[in-house]
């Protein structure tokens, strides 16, 4: 071999653990800074890998955006929130599992009203952007909700009470549909359930959100909320087990990107509400299929 080929090589090598070396030091970053536009979320343990469209991962998951008919989707949206099409959906809602499920450190109660509403003849879901000022989740999309109080007789009592606190929404005039899957917050110690409430027509600048919690209240019509290109999702490898890889769910299109607890409840209500129209772009950590 010739000295310029053995220095190649030796500056190759070099290179090689260069890269590997950096490689490692973001990877350790990632566990404790926001990287670009996706956030680690999940457990304390998990690192985050990457953000990928969903037109990308038809090799991966059999997701195709060549499967979305814009035409389908338009006439299921027709009077979707039917008295017929409630009842068909409460009773599937209680059999759609949460792509994050509970554990045994789940020992708290929560509860979020997941806002069903119509604006402009659109049927859409109401969020929330949290107020900066709170100590926690600050500026983050949610769902009105929080932890269950000793005056409440129920989670959903919970939701609703949460629901007036946060949005000045009288809770008599919210239909109570079900509720969904518990799934855990992203400590896992706190069981949060998703109610499901109808709100009927609603005027989103006549709403006298509490400033001390949200900052701003916005609507995703459903039509938004599965369309393939505003549809995403974040990748995450459990620390210690590189071949052990699950996604959770990002929808934007809106004003704000929707992610973690409250994009992962967002997935269940439009599986749900829409099978076999509303493709997802995640699956769960077991490789099933929404």
């Amino acid at each position: 071999m010739t000295l310029n080929k053995c220095t190649s090589l030796a500056r190759l090598s070099s290179l090689g653990k260069t890269l590997a070396r950096n490689q490692l030091r973001i990877l350790n970053q990632c566990s404790n800074r926001n990287i670009g536009h996706a956030r680690a979320a999940g457990k304390p343990q998990e690192l985050y890998l990457r953000s990928i469209p969903i037109e990308h991962t038809h090799r991966h998951f059999s997701t195709s955006t060549s499967a979305f008919s814009s035409l389908t989707l338009d006439k299921a949206l027709i009077d979707l929130f039917s008295k017929e099409n409630k009842s068909i959906f409460v009773n599937r809602m209680k059999h759609i599992k949460p792509l994050r499920t509970l554990t045994k450190e789940a020992v708290q109660q929560g509860a979020v009203c997941i806002p069903l509403c119509v604006v402009d003849g659109q049927p859409a879901i109401l969020y929330t952007l949290r107020s900066n000022q709170l100590v926690t989740h600050r500026g983050e999309v949610s769902f009105p909700g929080g932890m269950a109080d000793k005056r409440d007789e129920n989670v959903t009592h919970t939701a609703l009470r949460e629901l007036e606190e946060e949005l000045g929404i009288d809770a008599s005039t919210v239909e109570v549909w079900g509720s969904l899957i518990p799934l855990p917050d992203k400590t896992r110690k706190t069981a949060v359930t998703p109610i499901v409430g109808f709100l009927g027509d609603v005027n989103i600048s006549a709403l006298k959100p509490n400033s001390d919690e949200v900052e701003e209240t916005f609507v995703m019509t459903v039509k938004q909320l599965c369309t393939p290109e505003y549809q995403k999702y974040t990748t995450f490898i459990v620390q210690g087990q590189a071949d052990k890889t699950y996604c959770m769910p990002v929808f934007l299109g809106g004003p704000y990107r929707i992610w973690g607890l409250t994009a992962i409840a967002t997935d269940q209500v439009l599986r749900a509400m829409l099978p076999g129209i509303y493709k997802p772009a995640a699956v769960s950590f077991y490789g099933r299929k929404g």
